[in-house]
């Protein structure tokens, strides 16, 4: 069977903006990134979806990222976040486009669906009561996506973290059909598929070649590459306004 027949849609880009709230608060305050305008930005360049993840540690100011997005951008933003009645409370608050529970690592990744099946039901149940699209990330393993299917939740994101993180080519392309048979059955059995976790520039596009994956998720390598491609523009800004400083500061006396 192929994986690649030609795609009727090409998937939509959701860009994570995690890793930039994480470098944020390393030194927050004025002239910190402002996630609302970054969001703005990447949706003006190209990007269909914005997402963050909230872990329980996650401060008033990723509270007020959230309420900025939803604010400035026709599609709010979505959020991930782990199984917990003080998350999904928070989840409630905020109301995001779509929310996707993840697992308790902090990197977050997969959620257990055959072990926590009773806990996530409950939660689902408590989130149909707002405008949700409730989600699950799992591993491309097809117990889990029966028992995401028997939750009752219409959409998945597969953990691309083993195929990203595979030691050499080899065992990335077992990694690879893991996910594209995962991606066939999950499709087959009504679900919308998602992809993303630790995929960059080099590997997405294996990924978003599955023509049943809808949406691949991509983070901090964007981040990453816009620190070096933007990195001379922002010391040559810089280097402006201190040559032009005590000029501008003479012209004012």
């Amino acid at each position: 069977m192929s994986y690649l027949n030609p795609p009727a849609a090409t998937p939509a880009l959701c860009i994570d903006l995690t890793a930039l709230a994480r470098l944020r608060d390393l030194r927050p305050g004025a002239g910190a990134p402002e996630l609302a305008e970054a969001a703005m930005l990447a949706e003006a360049a190209g990007a269909d979806r914005i997402a963050l993840s909230l872990r329980s540690d996650a401060g008033a100011q990723w509270q007020a990222d959230v309420i900025a997005m939803r604010a400035r951008l026709p599609g709010g933003c979505d959020l991930a976040l782990p199984l917990g009645a003080e998350m999904l409370a928070l989840a409630a608050e905020l109301t995001p486009h779509a929310l996707c529970l993840v697992g308790d690592q902090p990197e977050g990744g997969s959620i257990d669906v055959v072990q926590h099946g009773a806990a996530i039901r409950l939660a689902l149940q408590h989130l149909r009561e707002r405008p949700v699209v409730a989600m699950l990330t799992i591993d491309a393993n097809i117990v889990q996506i029966q028992a995401a299917v028997d939750t009752g939740v219409t959409a998945i994101m597969l953990n691309t973290a083993p195929y990203a993180m595979a030691d050499d080519a080899a065992q990335a392309s077992v990694q690879w059909e893991r996910l594209a048979n995962a991606a066939i059955e999950a499709a087959r059995l009504g679900l919308q598929v998602q992809a993303g976790g630790f995929l960059d520039y080099r590997n997405v596009g294996r990924i978003a070649a599955i023509d049943t994956i809808t949406q691949v998720n991509v983070g901090h390598a964007v981040l990453a590459r816009a620190v070096i491609g933007g990195w001379s523009k922002a010391v040559s800004d810089m280097k402006s306004i201190v040559a032009q400083a005590r000029h501008l500061d003479a012209g004012k006396a």
